[in-house]
C-alpha cells in the first residue's frame, strides 16, 4: 500500500460489542486518498484480545495488560506512517464522509476537532451520557464558539502532537484531551468541522452512567489542580461545585434550546436525570478537591510534639 495521508488510529480495550461496527464505519469511508487505520488492542489476558478480519489498510497491535485510551493512542501515533493522525473510540460509528471533512478542515496544519451525536436516542440514560458529556460538540454548535475537541473524534497533524503532546499521565483521556485541544484553541491552532460527525454508543444503565460521569468529575478536578482548566477554581474552592452543577444544567438546556429545539422537547422529560447526573459529575469533582484541600491542610499543620 502507498504512504497513507492519514493514519486513523482506534483504542480498544473489552470493546467487542462496538469495535467491529467503529471498523466498518471507518473502512468504508468515501475518501480521494489513502489512510491507514491502527487499532491499539489491549486486554487484561491473551484471551481478550479481539479476533479483527483481515484488511490492508488495518494494522491491530496488541498489549497485555490493559492499556489506557491515552498511552493506546500515544503508542498508535508513535507507529502511524502518516502525518495527520485522526482519533476515534471503539464505541463510535464514523459518518460517511467523516474523514473528507476532518482532513479538509485540518488544511494540513490544524487540529480538526468534529462533531458527536447521539448514538443512544432511544435510551433515557444514554442521552443523559450524552447531554452531559457530548452535548458541547453537538453539530449545531456554532464553530467560533468551539474552545476544545474530543478524543473520539479529532484530527491531528504529528508537528502538533510532538510540540504539545503527549498527554498528561494519571489524567483520563476525556479530560486529557480537554487539555490538549483547549491549548492549541488558545494557540488558533484548533478547528471545529461540524460535518465531521461520529456517533458515540454511550452506556445505557443508570448506574454505568452515573459512574462514570462521577469519575469524570474527579479527572475535571485533578486536571485543574495540575494542568489547568476551564473549572480551575473548583481544584482550590471544591464548595463551589453546586455553582458549577447549576450552570452545566442551565447551559445544557439553552444550547438545545438555540441549537437543536426538536431534541429539547425530547429532552425536557429527562431534566430530573440529567440533573441527577450533573450531580454525580459535581459530587465526583467535590470529593477530589476536599480530598487535596485536606490532605494540604494536613501537611501544613505543626507537628504535635
Amino acid at each position: 500500500m502507498e504512504a497513507p495521508a492519514i493514519s486513523v488510529v482506534v483504542p480498544a480495550y473489552r470493546a467487542d460489542a462496538t469495535l467491529s461496527g467503529c471498523l466498518d464505519s471507518v473502512l468504508s469511508q468515501r475518501v480521494d486518498f489513502v489512510y491507514e487505520v491502527i487499532v491499539v488492542a489491549s486486554a487484561d489476558t491473551p484471551e481478550g484480545l479481539p479476533a479483527l478480519a483481515p484488511d490492508e489498510r488495518l494494522r491491530v497491535i496488541e498489549r497485555v495488560p490493559r492499556v489506557g485510551c491515552g498511552p493506546a493512542r500515544a503508542i498508535g501515533i508513535e507507529a502511524a506512517r502518516a502525518e495527520l493522525i485522526a482519533w476515534i473510540d471503539a464505541d463510535a460509528l464514523a459518518a460517511p464522509g467523516w474523514l473528507s471533512h476532518l482532513f479538509a478542515a485540518s488544511e494540513g496544519r490544524y487540529c480538526a476537532a468534529g462533531a458527536v451525536t447521539n448514538g443512544t436516542p432511544g435510551s433515557p440514560w444514554g442521552t443523559v451520557q450524552y447531554l452531559c458529556e457530548f452535548l458541547n460538540f453537538h453539530p449545531r454548535r456554532p464553530a467560533r464558539s468551539a474552545w476544545q475537541g474530543v478524543g473520539c473524534n479529532l484530527l491531528v497533524p504529528r508537528p502538533l502532537w510532538d510540540a504539545a503532546g503527549p498527554l498528561p499521565r494519571g489524567v483520563s483521556g476525556e479530560e486529557a484531551d480537554t487539555w490538549f485541544t483547549s491549548g492549541l484553541a488558545a494557540k488558533g491552532l484548533l478547528r471545529f468541522a461540524p460535518g465531521a460527525q461520529v456517533s458515540h454508543l454511550n452506556r445505557t444503565r443508570a448506574k454505568e452512567v452515573l459512574g462514570h460521569l462521577y469519575r469524570m468529575g474527579r479527572y475535571t478536578n485533578e486536571l485543574a489542580a495540575t494542568h489547568g482548566h476551564r473549572y480551575g477554581v473548583l481544584a482550590s474552592s471544591p464548595w463551589l461545585v453546586p455553582v458549577a452543577v447549576v450552570g452545566r444544567f442551565l447551559a445544557c438546556y439553552v444550547r438545545l434550546a438555540v441549537w437543536s429545539p426538536r431534541e429539547l422537547a425530547r429532552a425536557v422529560p429527562l431534566a430530573p436525570l440529567v440533573a441527577l447526573g450533573l450531580v454525580a459529575w459535581g459530587a465526583g469533582s467535590a470529593r477530589q478537591g476536599l480530598a487535596r484541600w485536606g490532605l494540604s491542610a494536613r501537611r501544613r499543620a505543626p507537628a504535635s510534639h
